[in-house]
């Protein structure tokens, strides 16, 4: 692992969707890329296969979008999502 660069994959509950989280020291961001049409779980028919290859093909990415932080909005989105977190905290299944 190059200790410039990390990255993290984060899968939907669904299996089709996940967000990249791609951390690189070297220029102090976090970038989240939202992937839509590739799981290395889900298996896909041909026609998607293409549809996939298609738009790597035609717009040079394979992600649906994305999004770079730097280090003050990431810690707006960890505090955000500590919040969530908690608020989303079921009493009966934390006991």
């Amino acid at each position: 692992m190059n200790k410039d660069h990390i990255k993290h994959w984060v899968e939907c509950d669904c299996g089709a969707h996940a967000i990249s989280v791609d951390a690189d020291s070297f220029f102090g961001s976090i970038d989240l890329a939202f992937w839509q049409l590739g799981s290395y779980l889900f298996k896909y028919s041909i026609k998607n296969r293409f549809l996939f290859a298609w738009n790597m093909i035609t717009t040079g990415r394979v992600y649906s979008d994305m999004v770079s932080l730097n280090r003050e909005e990431t810690q707006k989105l960890i505090e955000a999502l500590q919040q969530s977190l908690e608020f989303t905290k079921s009493p009966e299944k934390d006991k």
